[in-house]
């Protein structure tokens, strides 16, 4: 394992908040009456519109809804969730109607949409019941759900975190995703968790080319505005936030950070100087003053320094 606390010279990195383009507001989980959700799509799409977002992707079970006479915001990502176990969000899909993609376990699953070109996403996996194991032995995925609003809703297991570092630790590159998987029940409220995705355009490609990168943050309140390393540190921008922590395979609570008094928008953390133990990979959590998470997608540690990947 690299460790920057030794590091004599200053990182290199590739940072995709550098990459050409703007943050768009993007939901990628939710569902209408073309599977177990309680509005239609219009009413769906609605919605998402007057809470400001520039994107959504409608993942009905295993069906692909299309809203032809829509136009304009929120732009449409065909999609649907593919049923397990585990649900596979197939983000990019084609055609319309029907879709049955499933395979016997997750691997197959997987296989089936990125030969579809589409990108798979594993949906909740702590509400999946899965563990390490079944993840570490799958590939081809290009993240998982770290935070699913209605499996928090239902029954407390909405937060996956502790399972993507444990993936981060064991060298996967895989993104996390906050979504509401809105059901417009008193489950999965619309617009309680999102992503803010940096790409040219709102359009479905440069969506989806913004995920497969990773140039995104997951949240459901504060936002992270800014991010960059050089000189051994990494100095990261945000909306008002009370505490903000840097996390590691190997650094403890030595990367937490407190804002004191009152919030603070600018966190700094001097990786050489403070002999941060970072391992593997970093990533940063936010949280401002009424509790609400954002998450940073991690920066991986290589023999040339941190590099996001």
């Amino acid at each position: 394992m690299k460790r920057l606390g030794a590091r004599r010279s200053a990182p290199t990195f590739d940072n995709p908040y550098a990459v050409p383009g703007r943050w768009w507001k993007v939901g990628l989980h939710m569902h209408t009456t073309n599977s177990d959700g309680h509005q239609p799509a219009e009413r769906v799409i609605a919605t998402y519109k007057k809470l400001g977002y520039d994107a959504i992707a409608i993942t009905d079970h295993n069906f692909v809804t299309r809203v032809p006479a829509h136009r304009g915001r929120p732009v449409l990502i065909p999609a649907a969730e593919i049923s397990g176990p585990p649900d596979i969000l197939h983000l990019g899909a084609t055609g319309a109607g029907k879709t049955d993609l499933g395979g016997k376990g997750i691997q197959t699953t997987i296989d089936r949409i990125n030969e579809a070109d589409g990108v798979a996403v594993v949906a909740h996996p702590a509400w999946s019941g899965l563990v390490d194991k079944d993840l570490l032995e799958a590939g081809g995925y290009v993240g998982i759900e770290l935070w699913n609003q209605v499996a928090q809703d239902l029954n407390g297991t909405g937060r996956s975190v502790e399972i993507w570092d444990h993936l981060l630790a064991a060298g996967l590159r895989v993104w996390g995703f906050a979504d509401d998987d809105a059901h417009f029940g008193w489950q999965g409220k619309p617009g309680t968790a999102w992503l803010w995705v940096k790409a040219a355009s709102p359009d479905p490609a440069a969506i989806l080319g913004g995920l497969r990168r990773g140039s995104f943050h997951s949240t459901f309140g504060p936002r992270i505005l800014d991010l960059r390393v050089g000189g051994g540190k990494i100095v990261v921008r945000t909306s008002p936030a009370v505490r903000s922590h840097l996390i590691s395979s190997g650094i403890g609570s030595g990367g937490l950070q407190f804002a004191g008094g009152r919030p603070r928008t600018t966190w700094t953390w001097d990786i050489m100087k403070d002999q941060l133990n970072v391992t593997v990979y970093a990533r940063i959590e936010v949280l401002d003053a009424s509790g609400r998470t954002a998450w940073s997608n991690p920066l991986f540690v290589e023999d040339n320094g941190i590099r996001f990947w």
